[in-house]
């Protein structure tokens, strides 16, 4: 079978990247053929990869991702007549929306759509109001009034997506033969908001993963991710000045980057807690995976909906126990005081309590640790495998 794949960026870290890279290689594996086709700023060799170069105008770049660009539809067009492709599969769409969906809509190939995050539904991505985070996001076809009543995002944000995101939930609703959604959470959101034929395939990895025992951990409770206020780390450094204050021999590591990074530095400077916060930047992936194997335990603070964290995952398959929100994915694969805690969300001392019970408990752990093994081995890429080529089956037939 020839599969197109197509997605925003092509990059070697991000949770939806990593797994594109890792389906790219199981069907090729399977001896079926892969191209594919993703947008960069700089250009790359290779006969599998087809990248588009972003516009170095901004005015120009905005212009095509807001609305509609001829170039990129043509590219598109001719690229998919050229490989001429069994199934389309489509991840990440937010940079040239309605250039891509109707590059795929006119090709007449049937086509199918990966939801990794709430975005396709909910205007600023987050699936939940900014206000209040225990408040579900009400917006109707992709964007509405209630983003701009609720404080979601800015007028003028408003005013240039409403065109492109009432179109691209349109099209989104319309194009696509079926959807996977790989978390049970967003695959129910998407159903309420009139998407149909869904199917959950979670997302996998095999486990090679080294293991250390609770004696050869370092006291190091552990984040991975991006710097964003979506992510919810300035809830985490709170509840470890809590946590810290008890049990001084601990700190916490914090690996990735983004736009908080100078607001959270700020935090940890204000708590005095320099000497006990690290921020590595980011960091490549073989270095990101040593810092599982010596953790104690990793945490997910996010105040959004997450999907399927892929670091989560990575996580258990150390024998790491995770606290995590009670946010969309992170449900599927943290499950409450078996492999980890459940936490509200924005809730500090809540989330302190739950690594006070793990970090001194060896028994606990020990079996928090087992379960997080045991967990994951469900998670492998032949199951996830087999349920793909059936849905591409479905569709293609």
């Amino acid at each position: 079978m020839k599969i197109l794949i197509i997605n925003d960026m092509y990059r070697e870290w991000g949770g939806t990247e990593t797994y594109i890279l890792e389906i790219k290689k199981i069907l090729e594996k399977n001896k079926h053929k892969v191209h594919i086709i993703a947008f960069s700023d700089k250009q790359l060799e290779s006969t599998d990869l087809t990248l588009i170069i972003h516009s170095k105008n901004k005015y120009m770049l905005n212009f095509r991702r807001f609305f509609f660009s001829f170039e990129i539809y043509n590219k598109f067009k001719k690229k998919i007549k050229e490989f001429n492709p069994d199934v389309i599969h489509l991840h990440n769409n937010n940079q040239y929306s309605l250039s891509v969906l109707l590059a795929i809509k006119n090709s007449k190939i049937p086509a199918i759509f990966t939801v990794h995050d709430w975005g396709v539904i909910c205007a600023n991505g987050w699936g939940v109001l900014k206000k209040n985070y225990y408040k579900k996001c009400t917006c109707v076809n992709g964007i509405g009034i209630v983003c701009l009543y609720n404080g979601c995002i800015s007028f003028n944000h408003w005013l240039i997506s409403f065109f492109r995101n009432k179109l691209r939930s349109y099209f989104n609703k319309r194009i696509f033969k079926a959807y996977i959604s790989p978390s049970n959470s967003l695959k129910k959101d998407l159903e309420e908001h009139g998407f149909l034929n869904i199917f959950w395939n979670p997302s996998f990895i095999d486990s090679k993963s080294k293991t250390n025992s609770f004696n050869k951990r370092e006291n190091t409770i552990l984040y991975v991710g991006s710097l964003s206020e979506n992510k919810g780390v300035k809830y985490l450094i709170e509840a470890f000045n809590i946590f810290h204050k008890q049990n001084p021999k601990f700190k916490l590591k914090i690996i990735g980057d983004g736009s908080e990074m100078n607001n959270l530095l700020d935090i940890v400077r204000n708590l005095l807690l320099k000497d006990s916060v690290e921020f590595t930047g980011r960091i490549p992936h073989n270095e990101v995976l040593k810092e599982f194997s010596k953790a104690k335990i990793f945490v997910v603070p996010s105040v959004w909906m997450e999907n399927s964290p892929f670091v989560i995952i990575e996580a258990l398959s150390h024998g790491l126990p995770v606290i995590g929100t009670n946010r969309g994915g992170i449900t599927d694969f943290v499950i409450n005081n078996k492999n980890g805690f459940l936490v509200e969300v924005a809730n500090p001392e809540e989330l302190n309590k739950s690594i006070e019970k793990i970090a001194n408990n060896k028994k606990l752990w020990l079996n928090f640790s087992k379960n997080s093994l045991n967990l994951v081995k469900q998670a492998d890429s032949k199951k996830h495998y087999k349920k793909l080529m059936e849905i591409y089956n479905s569709i293609s037939n």
